[in-house]
């Protein structure tokens, strides 16, 4: 019986001071539909070991997010992305990722008040370090460009993580998570806006992250951010927010959209596209039964149909339409009959 005391007392010590390893944060391996609760901005607690963060009732809840997480069909907008994250705003965050690293290297925003804005980060700024261990730390610089409105802007930043602290995450609706890991995700960023356009000046972006991983779920189950950007025209703007994961759900997020998302049809040579397409750029082309492509064009969505004069006098027969959206790299194959 002593001998079994004298185990528990040594195991005690161990058991308590138990690091986890984090493998597979942000690298995802399929599709997935992630869904959050968006919330005002709380402390992020104490770093260290062993520590118990209660969010339980911390959080007074703003709305809610969806987030379309997949790896494209086709080539996106930005190529060397291997995983697109698509958000219910309509804004695209672009990622090249691996299980060493992840890195944030460009977004879209083509939202009605992002006005199609690009965003490029080479090689990127990074998001993650695998695997995570406790006290990992890294960093790297990266050079930054971005178009709004014709208006353009170039400069260069860096960024850092570090794994600060782990513990138990405790959040709203009863869900404890153990064996979490914390990293600390920050980012500055000096710009200089340039010609041609009606504004020129420099842009200064600061950025820290709280994030909570935990080696069940690739993305984080929590994320505290708070951003500050400086412009020498006189701005001046805080943001801050916080981001809890709700669900995660493998297999769920839409590659390519359902035949039923998109019809078309053709009105004598006049193909017409029915669909709701975001404010993206599209491709697309026209295939004849035989393979043979008869037809291709570019256009911007947002409308509800689109009109494409074929230019020349189709047979009768069925025909193939390829829509690839030019932004995240979907694709939507669409059968049309000629009559």
């Amino acid at each position: 019986m002593r001998k079994i005391y004298l185990l528990l007392l040594v195991a005690l010590p161990l058991q308590l001071m138990a690091q986890p390893t984090i493998h597979n944060a942000e690298n995802f391996s399929s599709n997935i539909t992630l869904r959050y609760v968006n919330c005002n901005y709380v402390s992020p607690g104490p770093s260290g070991t062993n520590q118990t963060w209660d969010f339980s009732g911390s959080f007074t809840r703003i709305d809610t997010m969806t987030v379309q997480v997949y790896i494209p069909l086709g080539t996106p907008a930005i190529p060397t992305a291997n995983i697109i994250k698509r958000y219910d705003d309509s804004t695209s965050d672009f990622y090249t990722s691996s299980s060493s690293a992840s890195y944030l290297i460009g977004r879209i925003d083509s939202s009605a008040a992002g006005a199609g804005t690009q965003t490029r980060y080479n090689p990127g700024i990074l998001s993650v370090k695998l695997p995570i261990t406790y006290n990992l730390y890294d960093s790297a610089s990266f050079t930054s460009n971005y178009m709004v409105q014709g208006q353009y802007a170039a400069g260069k930043g860096m960024s850092s993580v570090k794994a600060d602290a782990y513990g138990t995450l405790k959040l709203p609706n009863g869900i404890n998570y153990t064996n979490v890991m914390r990293v600390v995700q920050t980012y500055s960023e000096a710009d200089s806006v340039l010609p041609p356009g009606p504004a020129t000046g420099t842009i200064s972006i600061s950025s820290v992250s709280y994030k909570w991983y935990d080696d069940s779920h690739t993305e984080a189950l929590l994320e505290i951010d708070s951003s500050h950007i400086t412009s020498s025209s006189g701005g001046n703007f805080n943001f801050s927010n916080a981001m809890y994961l709700t669900s995660e759900n493998t297999g769920v997020a839409t590659v390519s959209n359902s035949n039923a998302a998109f019809t078309a049809m053709f009105n004598n040579d006049e193909l017409k596209l029915y669909g709701n397409t975001a404010n993206d750029k599209y491709d697309i082309a026209v295939y004849n039964i035989a393979g043979q492509r008869i037809f291709a064009s570019d256009f911007t969505g947002g409308a509800n149909l689109n009109t494409f004069n074929m230019a020349r006098n189709l047979r009768p027969g069925m025909y193939i339409i390829s829509l690839d959206d030019m932004y995240t790299g979907k694709q939507t194959i669409i059968k049309a009959i000629k009559q």
